[in-house]
């Protein structure tokens, strides 16, 4: 019999470092580093430990080495800490988040800042704003979970108590009880239900300008910067998530992209010939049937902050948004890149309209992803309190890097 396998939580302590570093308030100190996360460190590096087994190393990009590890922490299901075991509501969603949990990979077990170190594999990223995590799923799983797709027309506000400790990942994150929005799109209409080639081609030639239709004033301007600094889109095909305009969907054709795929929660009838649009129930078809094609790219702004909030008419899930962003990447082919615009600052979900990404959530929702548009950001971008969310959130540049903790 083996001795357990010790290593210090290394992406805990650079965590706490950089949220402690410069000068901030006694609150906002707190907002990141909460006491609840600090006794769960100490419990998992007391405790913890000894479930993780088979530890090995791989090579990273670079060449150097990084360890990795696999873990036999017990799955506590939610139906069996539910307080209200008679409501039929609750006991459905807890079923399916349990089978949601038990299919997601360790996505889903990174629930708290200790236990990071025990799921994932973190490495300084030199031409990134934060670290890199390299983390375990299984695409085919990802691709065809039904679970992620739920709907539920309820808008249920606020959630369950038992869900709280995943929507704070134990403390780290703070929730805002902020106000219940109720814009249901999910096995609906979209917002905006017909594109047709006439408007396209038009927006296409007042974006010569920057005068088209854009849902977030400028942001048509620093998106097509953005990529043209970045991006090559000639001859691409690129996966767009989230659209109530085709705004993204007319900069990606005006930039050269072949063809563009839209993902949104509500039907959209597009008469374009190079712009086809899903909702999530085909997506998951496609993929089971072996017909989905890979993208060169994905693209996607102020959208996957919302998913798993219920404010969409989406079913409650503290793992939503990165789960999606985890399935596009299974959707993506090698050296594919990841454009992602999302509010930026301290870590924090304002239920049920937003999350906030900073140092913490950052990393997670773009896990095996590498960011390489470092120079285009402060550091000091994800500790504020300001979201940026009048142009829809920071954008972030990433590159598919394959890793063998991805199946």
């Amino acid at each position: 019999m083996s001795c357990p396998q010790f290593t210090f939580p290394l992406f805990l302590l650079v965590y706490a470092a950089m949220t402690s570093s410069g000068s901030t308030s006694s609150a906002a100190r707190k907002t990141r580093l909460s006491p609840v996360s600090i006794v769960a460190s100490v419990i998992f590096m007391a405790l913890g430990l000894h479930h993780m087994k088979n530890v090995s190393s791989i090579s990273a990009a670079s060449g150097s080495k990084i360890q990795t590890t696999e873990s036999n922490i017990v799955f506590r299901p939610l139906v069996n800490r539910s307080l209200h075991a008679e409501d039929p509501w609750k006991m459905q969603l807890f079923q399916r988040l349990d089978s949601l949990r038990q299919k997601c990979g360790d996505l889903c077990a990174i629930n708290s800042l200790a236990n990071i170190d025990t799921f994932a594999q973190s490495k300084q990223n030199p031409n990134g704003n934060f670290f890199s995590l390299q983390v375990k799923f299984v695409c085919p799983s990802l691709l065809e979970m039904e679970e992620l797709d739920a709907g539920d027309t309820t808008v249920p506000y606020p959630p369950p108590q038992e869900l709280m400790e995943y929507y704070s990942m134990s403390g780290a994150v703070r929730v805002l009880m902020e106000k219940r929005y109720q814009n249901v799109y999910l096995g609906g209409d979209a917002m905006s239900t017909v594109w047709t080639k006439d408007f396209v081609e038009e927006q296409m030639v007042k974006l010569k300008t920057f005068t088209q239709q854009e849902t977030y004033r400028g942001v048509g301007r620093r998106m097509v910067q953005k990529l043209q600094k970045w991006v090559d889109l000639k001859g691409k095909s690129v996966l767009v998530i989230g659209s109530e305009k085709p705004w993204l969907e007319i900069i990606c054709l005006y930039l050269g992209a072949a063809k563009v795929t839209t993902l949104e929660y509500g039907k959209i009838e597009s008469l374009h010939p190079q712009i086809q649009t899903l909702v999530p129930e085909d997506f998951r078809m496609k993929a089971m049937n072996n017909t989905l094609e890979l993208f060169d790219g994905v693209l996607s702004h102020s959208s996957l902050e919302h998913p798993g909030l219920g404010r969409y008419g989406d079913a409650l899930n503290p793992w939503a948004d990165l789960l999606s962003v985890a399935r596009a990447y299974c959707a993506t082919k090698d050296d594919g890149f990841l454009v992602l615009g999302l509010p930026t600052g301290n870590d924090s979900v304002q239920f049920n309209g937003q999350r906030r990404y900073g140092k913490l959530r950052w990393p997670l929702i773009t896990a095996n992803w590498m960011q390489i548009d470092g120079v285009d950001h402060q550091d000091s971008d994800l500790e504020s309190n300001f979201t940026g969310f009048q142009g829809g959130g920071h954008i972030f540049v990433f590159h598919k890097t394959r890793n063998n903790t991805v199946i």
